[in-house]
């Protein structure tokens, strides 16, 4: 018997050890384990460090601040390692540099370093320029769950002392790291001052402050000890309530001392309302009171490697125990956690479809052989998820699709082993023990099952180089995947025979009847083509033609490309510019109209506005930039639809229908609207962006107008902004320095003044002791005052004369604008246009305008860069075709070494091209129907890679092996089709029938049906080309042998398979025997053994002649020499061999 490698070895051990069903049992465990306790996530968390950096120069114009100091910045933050863009934007006064660092970089790293690196550099900011802010931003940062107060009765400050109630008992919960608030307005101490009041009595707003400021303070100063005590001493008096602050004495005045209540109102109230915040319930809430009402919202963000589910469960439950105000409602708005568990139980319950859909199909192999399978597909997943919480990661979408992806792949692997076992048990060994057949049949498809199993591993791995946001995205795939793989190939030579044994080995053999009438037609088809020449060429000829039609689909525009479609979210932002001056109120009357439209929708559940100020940051909006939109001329609405299984309609087709009405809302009141939507994949500041660069911003501006021109004659363009926005009104105040000198009056002080009064500010602080949170005391004039223009004429500034001097004697009043925002992108002078697509690919938007511009080219020194979802979409099919190629490179050297031929593999790998053509026109046909070739057909046509090159391996190991034992190669060939054709089919069938279940879902659609056309074309495909193209090759390496000339080559020595019938056909490998042919004998003098090792229990003694019975050789040609391999059957002529026992004491 030939010895066993370390496959059947392993087999062997596995096959009668108690330790199989224990290791069945903590694999389960340990699966269950994992899926309990590893955190979930909707995606994967992606690291990407990120930062703000704010400089204020005050007096400085938009451009003498992009010299001083953002150019200045971008040279020092360029020797920072780790970053990989810049961005900037320069207005009067402020420079924001906004840092992105490189994906997966360590944010406290990053952080760190761009901290050392700006203060190393403080010496280099101009005089007058402020320090430098640093504001981290990262993805932890993002509420997970965003809670909404609101109350028909109740206004935002009484709103806001709910809210520090409830985030006071938030605070304490493991898990939660930051709880911020939105819209409230917490209680102050308003001094409203009165001008005219203030120039009776001579008092200015800086001595009020410095008054208020001065007094408002206690400090121990000390202690007196005398006859052995101490007496601790505390001086100075706090401000503890109203009227403490009213009688402050701010001055005095003919010898009378002015207290504050003289010269201003004095009264606890709110701050200042720079924003306004609404919560409004829609349609889609049935019993709900419609009407927009105050709101709080509260934003809870997890610590980063939390369970989001976890965090956002103890979350909610600790806050149905808080008792709330009568009428105050609290709504939950946005809960992460929830919609992770939602998106991994779908995804969880279309796996277990999958499962089940694919075991019921494996019943054609019979019940006993399902259940065995069946066994291993649980196993294999759950040691992949058990590896995979050991790694720290989560299960998330990307996760489970990866499994449902190899599901198809690791079914093939136990079903190739099961099938094999049931072929020795009833066909190649019928006369050994079952347990014996059963572990050569596992060393026998050992090898070529291994070599399968790395091609789809070394199919996967490239993926791990995909650069950009899209890399950490995709990895659980490439990581997952191939861990699935190996555990189903360990499982397949472990515990799959094992539960075969134990299942089969009492079957009663099937009765044969035949080749099955399906597999006929292949097998006469591959016949007659391998019988007629020209028949086979002509099929090959027609098959590449048929490759090439398939190729030109895309440039025809027939399959369309996109990078990701439309998600089904829950949620959108509908984001609203009102003309450039208006007012709060103005824009809360705006965002109010576009409310009450969107609260007919009976999809919509509520709504919420924010008016002045940002709603709740998520992922998307650190890169769409609104989390700096909180100017008085913006407002943003952030829509809550209904659950999806509530709703008939997705998220993208209702926006893309609502869209008119609520534009046409916002243009009647002079207003721009536009429509933000969760990107389904990694998000981008816009779809489309265009990026201008170029020195002269007025070309820029032109060049910006001809591409919104374009934009707007664009098919599917929709929602079109520009960085050139018209420009809000302002008042220009310069103070006459020497008009100012005459008067005494300090040109710093009258600019402090009237900050101070205008926009107010907070002076001091009044000493309550039942408050959470300090209250502040606000200076600022009555609001009479603040709104006319012309009032500020009788303002006074103090002077250092003691002499109240108006603001007209020494200012002068100028109308104009404000200055325009400067951009810069990596080093750049940049303007943007950005637009968003409604039932179109960004792609030809793009495509079309850059045609438009190459025939009307761009002025000499300006460019144009696509960024948004082209350039995403760019480097991640580029990205994606280099891991195609790397893993076709890989494969196919690793083909090259187990083959040792050149041909033999691109044989192999013609299963991809056959896949191919399949997959172009499947996405061709489905293109009416709005599936786009995606990132995600991409990654299923790598995976189909690895999963017809698997087929085309075993298809050839069994030709390879029927050439071996003697039979004709053309026999070979249609032998092969026969018997191979119906675990291929069965293989594609899985994974079809596995793909079928995502593709429903509208990012992975594209996935499921690139495998759906490509197994399909290629299982069909596949058993009648590779068998002929192996033909033609070996047909032409014979013809190619038979003109060589002989001399210069010598045999090698025969080496020998021989099989003694009368020693229960035992099988012996030797290199002894000379070359011989039926009908000639051979003497023979040696002993063999039954068994291996330990296990050996009986020999047997051959001596005399021996009778060759059947001899079959085998010629191999490599390199020059002639490997030689016969079969021999021997039986004896005189003294019949037996088996004698072996004494085991």
């Amino acid at each position: 018997m030939k010895p066993l490698t370390g496959i059947g070895r392993l087999a062997r051990y596995f096959l009668t050890s108690k330790l199989t069903p224990t290791i069945v049992i903590a694999i389960s465990v340990w699966g269950i384990f994992a899926i309990l306790q590893t955190p979930r996530q909707e995606n994967p968390e992606i690291t990407m460090p990120a930062a703000t950096i704010f400089t204020q120069y005050s007096g400085g114009s938009a451009r003498e601040v992009e010299k001083l100091l953002t150019e200045r910045g971008e040279r020092v933050l360029q020797e920072v390692p780790g970053i990989s863009h810049i961005y900037a934007t320069t207005t009067q006064d402020y420079s924001m540099l906004t840092v992105l660092f490189h994906v997966g970089e360590s944010p406290s790293k990053s952080f760190v370093a761009l901290y050392d690196q700006v203060n190393a550099h403080l010496g280099d900011l101009p005089p007058g320029a402020s320090r430098p802010v640093i504001t981290p931003l990262s993805v932890d940062d993002v509420p997970i769950v965003v809670l909404n107060l609101h109350g028909k009765r109740y206004n935002r400050g009484e709103l806001y002392q709910g809210a520090q109630r409830i985030i006071a008992e938030l605070r304490a919960i493991p898990g939660v790291s930051t709880v911020q608030t939105f819209g409230g307005r917490p209680q102050v101490v308003n001094v409203r001052l009165d001008p005219v009041k203030l120039a009776a009595y001579g008092v200015s707003a800086g001595q009020i402050a410095a008054a208020l400021g001065a007094s408002n303070a206690t400090q121990a100063v000390g202690a007196l000890h005398s006859d052995g005590e101490s007496l601790s001493l505390r001086a100075g008096d706090a401000l503890t309530s109203l009227d403490a602050v009213r009688n402050q004495i701010v001055n005095v005045s003919d010898g009378q001392p002015v207290r504050l209540g003289q010269v201003a109102t004095v009264e606890r109230g709110l701050t200042p309302r720079e924003n306004a915040t609404g919560f409004g319930y829609a349609a889609g809430t049935k019993g709900a009171e419609r009407g927009l009402q105050a709101s709080v919202s509260i934003a809870i963000a997890k610590k980063a490697g939390t369970n989001a589910v976890t965090v956002a469960n103890l979350i909610l439950s600790r806050v149905k125990t808080i008792a709330l105000p009568p009428g105050m409602t609290l709504d939950v708005t946005r809960n992460d956690g929830n919609k992770a568990n939602l998106a991994v139980n779908e995804l969880i319950q279309r796996l277990l479809e999958a499962i089940f859909i694919v075991v019921a199909l494996l019943f054609i192999l019979g019940w006993r052989e399902a259940l065995v399978v069946a066994t291993a597909i649980p196993l294999t997943l759950f040691v992949t998820l058990g590896i995979g919480m050991i790694d720290g990661q989560s299960i998330n979408r990307i996760t489970l699709f990866a499994l449902i992806l190899s599901l198809g792949l690791l079914v093939d692997q136990a079903i190739v082993i099961v099938e094999n076992i049931h072929r020795h048990y009833h066909v190649v060994n019928p006369h050994r023990s079952k347990a014996e057949a059963t572990v050569l049949a596992v060393e026998e498809i050992g090898n070529p099952t291994t070599l399968a199993t790395i091609t789809v591993v070394l199919s996967f791995l490239p993926m791990l180089f995909v650069t950009g946001m899209m890399g950490p995205y995709m990895r659980p795939i490439p990581l997952n995947v191939p861990i699935a793989m190996i555990a189903s190939l360990l499982i397949a030579f472990t515990i799959t025979p094992w539960a075969t044994y134990a299942l089969l080995r009492n079957q009663k053999p099937k009765a044969s009847h035949g080749t099955p009438k399906w597999i006929l037609p292949f097998r006469n088809a591959l016949a007659k083509m391998l019988a007629d020449r020209k028949l086979g060429r002509r099929f090959l000829g027609i098959l590449a033609l048929a490759l090439l039609v398939a190729a030109m689909l895309p440039a025809l525009k027939l399959v369309k490309f996109r990078m990701l479609p439309d998600a089904n979210e829950t949620s959108f932002l509908v984001a609203i510019d009102a003309p450039p001056s208006s007012s709060i109120a103005r824009t809360a009357s705006i965002a109010a109209a576009v409310g009450s439209k969107l609260a007919t929708y009976p999809q919509i559940r509520s709504y919420q506005t924010f008016v002045g100020t940002n709603a709740v940051p998520d992922l998307a909006a650190l890169f769409q930039g609104t989390v700096f939109r909180n100017a008085p001329n913006q407002a943003e609405i952030h829509v809550t639809l209904l659950p999806k299984d509530r709703r008939s309609v997705e998220s993208a087709p209702f926006v893309a229908q609502i869209r008119p009405a609520l534009a046409a809302i916002a243009t009647a009141r002079g207003a721009s609207l536009r429509i933000l939507q969760v990107p389904p994949g990694p998000p981008v500041r816009d779809t489309i962006l265009a990026k201008i660069y170029g020195p002269d911003p007025e070309v820029r501006r032109a060049i910006a107008a001809r591409i919104v021109s374009m934009m707007q004659r664009e098919r599917g363009v929709v929602d079109i902004d520009s960085s050139f926005k018209d420009l809000p009104a302002a008042l220009n105040l310069r103070v006459d320095p020497t008009e100012a000198a005459l008067a005494g009056v300090s040109v710093t002080d009258a600019i402090q003044t009237l900050a101070m009064e205008i926009h107010g500010a907070p002076v001091s602080t009044l000493h309550v002791p039942d408050q959470a949170r300090p209250v502040s005391i606000f200076l600022r004039l009555e609001r009479a005052y603040r709104g006319d223009p012309a009032a500020l004429e009788s303002l006074m500034l103090p002077s250092r004369n003691g002499i109240q001097v108006p603001l007209s004697a020494v200012v002068t009043s100028r109308a104009g604008n404000v200055e325009r925002p400067l951009y810069r992108d990596d080093f750049r002078n940049v303007s943007y246009v950005g637009a968003d697509m409604a039932g179109r690919s960004s792609t030809y938007a793009v495509i079309d305008m850059e045609l438009a511009l190459m025939r009307h080219p761009l002025p000499a020194g300006y460019s144009i860069s696509w960024g948004g979802e082209w350039s995403l979409t760019n480097r991640v099919f580029a990205d994606l075709g280099r891991a195609m190629l790397l893993a076709f490179i890989l494969i196919y050297f690793l083909l090259v070494a187990r083959f040792r031929s050149f041909m033999i593999p691109l044989v192999v790998l013609a299963a991809v091209p056959l896949a191919v053509i399949g997959v172009l026109p499947g996405f061709a046909l489905l293109a009416p129907f709005g599936i786009y070739f995606s990132a995600t057909a991409m990654i299923g046509l790598i995976a189909l890679i690895g999963i017809v090159v698997r087929n085309s391996i075993i298809l050839l190991d069994f030709i390879e092996s029927k050439i071996k034992e003697g039979i004709p190669l053309h026999e070979a060939l249609v032998e092969a089709t026969t018997a191979r054709t119906r675990p291929i089919f069965l293989t594609a069938a899985a994974g079809v029938l596995s793909s079928i279940v995502i593709a429903a879902d509208p990012v992975w659609s594209g996935l499921a049906w690139a495998l759906v056309f490509g197994m399909t074309m290629s299982a069909v495909l596949s058993v009648l080309a590779i068998p002929l193209l192996y033909g033609l090759i070996a047909e032409g390496r014979t013809r190619a042998s038979d003109s060589l000339p002989t001399p210069g080559i010598e045999a090698e020595r025969v080496r020998s398979i021989v099989n003694f019938p009368e020693l229960d056909c035992i099988e012996l490998e030797s290199t002894a025997l000379p070359r011989l042919l039926e009908g000639e004998s051979v003497d023979l003098d040696m002993e063999i053994f039954r068994g291996e090792g330990d296990a050996r229990d009986a020999v047997a003694y051959l001596s005399g002649p021996y009778r060759v019975e059947k001899a079959k050789l085998e010629l191999q040609s490599a390199y020059g020499s002639i490997t030689s391999l016969q079969h021999l059957t021997l039986r004896s002529i005189e003294n019949a061999p037996s088996w004698k026992e072996l004494d085991r004491e």
